[in-house]
């Protein structure tokens, strides 16, 4: 078994491939309602364990809080090394990381709010409760508010109820140059603690979606950046001498049942009271094992490489084939199985068109100006700012 140098773009795209294919099958089955009564086939394995692998693939979330914790600290951390930590380039790399995160989902709001309307006038009976002036400004306020990805954040109802983890994305790049001077200045021994202790001891209240219930995870992405975790797991040997050559089979069947272990042991444990296991210390596992054994195999790691590309698209769309559009046509097939395959496939295939419109109306270019004139209105603001001090 080859030492693995390092954890790459193109394994962290690929890892959202494996969230992807969670988010997916959770959606499908993680509330009874969704499906009872349609005369499900759940053979051979019942519909207990369904369900409960299910419910236990929210770690999907704490997947992609992790990736983002990895991702955003070596990027800021990139920053600092080519300019100087000051207030002026702490704002300009959040604006740009803020735009590359939104921008895509700021194109599929819109094409959503247009077509939705369209179809059967979902936009405005969403936002819009009157027309009074005040009304209509209060429907156009919560229609902007979506937009930004703030509508978990200021508790206004949102268009597509699984856009709830846009707020979440936008905490965490906020928050992000904070976490990594923390981390550099005392530690992540030091700030993990913290982040464990500190909700307990101000008695914040759980909530499943919220950023206290995945700070962790994000956390656990950022150390692991920090000091290159994954490839250390991934190079440990278990066996050495003259049975090290059986040492990657048996780490394989060690770490998958430890895996298997851990999800079961997700759907024992009282999220409201170890949220921190559930949410950042299973998910880690599950992710070590991924990035060691996963995506060794380069035909595995091509194909989740390309669901990852489509991740992003797919999260945001899929919601409206299977909870709003489409939902007797999913549900209507029998096997257990193929639910989750026929809505990942629709979900693929959106996302495909999606990019191909992108392409055509040369969206990146777009992107590339809204980051170019961002950078120059901080640079006015602060130089103005500069000048009246």
């Amino acid at each position: 078994m080859e030492n693995k140098k390092v954890f790459s773009k193109a394994n962290s795209t690929a890892l959202k491939g494996v969230a992807i294919i969670m988010m997916v099958f959770h959606h499908c089955y993680s509330l009874p309602q969704r499906y009872a009564g349609r005369g499900i086939d759940f053979s051979p394995f019942g519909q207990h364990w369904v369900a409960m692998f299910s419910n236990s693939f929210k770690i999907c979330v704490s997947l992609y809080a992790f990736i983002t914790g990895y991702g955003l600290y070596l990027s800021f951390k990139n920053m600092t090394k080519r300019e100087k930590l000051t207030p002026r380039n702490i704002t300009k790399w959040t604006a740009a990381r803020y735009i590359k995160t939104m921008s895509g989902f700021w194109l599929i709001v819109v094409l959503s709010y247009i077509i939705c309307q369209l179809i059967d006038g979902r936009t405005y009976r969403v936002f819009f409760f009157g027309t009074t002036i005040t009304e209509t400004a209060s429907g156009l306020v919560r229609m902007a508010t979506n937009f930004l990805g703030l509508g978990k954040l200021f508790g206004v109802n949102y268009f597509c109820g699984t856009w709830w983890y846009m707020s979440l994305a936008v905490l965490f790049i906020l928050t992000a140059p904070l976490f990594v001077v923390l981390l550099d200045r005392f530690g992540s021994v030091a700030v993990l603690v913290l982040s464990f202790a500190l909700p307990r001891i101000f008695k914040v209240p759980y909530e499943a979606s919220s950023f206290v219930s995945f700070q962790c995870a994000f956390l656990f992405g950022m150390v692991f950046a920090k000091h290159n975790l994954l490839v250390r797991f991934a190079n440990v040997k278990w066996l050495s001498g003259k049975a090290e050559k059986l040492n990657k089979p048996v780490k394989f069947v060690g770490m998958a049942a430890l895996c298997f272990v851990l999800i079961y042991l997700y759907h024992c444990l009282m999220a409201s009271k170890f949220y921190e296991v559930r949410f950042a210390v299973i998910p880690t596992v599950i992710i070590i094992f991924c990035y060691e054994f996963l995506l060794d195999t380069i035909a595995i790691r091509k194909v989740l490489y390309f669901f990852g590309k489509h991740s992003m698209n797919i999260f945001l769309t899929h919601t409206f084939i299977r909870g709003i559009y489409l939902n007797d046509f999913i549900y209507s097939f029998g096997k257990w199985w193929e639910i989750p395959i026929v809505l990942f496939t629709l979900s693929l295939l959106l996302s495909v068109i999606i990019e191909l419109f992108k392409k055509l109306i040369r969206f990146d270019r777009i992107t590339t100006q809204m980051l170019s004139l961002t950078s120059k209105a901080i640079d006015r603001a602060y130089s103005k700012v500069k000048e009246q001090s």
